[in-house]
């Protein structure tokens, strides 16, 4: 990682978002619990000398191991790439 430097992620397992509305889930009563692990990725640099901030990630998935949050924050920017796949 040449254009980033070091990169380091951290992750929380079985965490939820607060949903902002209720709108979407009026007729349901209790709101449901999303959990996911939640991904915070820093890297040393970026390129042009900018001021790198952390990259929040979330996948739906719990109970990840350190070598699955390594796969999904390294294929995060591949992520359009996956799309277009089979044309």
């Amino acid at each position: 990682m040449t254009r980033y430097g070091a990169a380091n992620a951290l992750a929380w397992d079985r965490l939820h978002p607060r949903l902002p509305r209720r709108a979407a889930w009026l007729d349901h009563g209790d709101l449901p619990v999303l959990e996911g692990t939640l991904i915070r990725l820093t890297v040393r640099h970026l390129p042009g000398d900018r001021d790198p901030k952390p990259l929040w990630l979330r996948s739906s998935r719990t109970g990840v191991c350190p070598s699955h949050v390594d796969n999904l924050w390294q294929a995060f920017p591949r992520r359009f790439d996956l799309s277009c796949r089979g044309r």
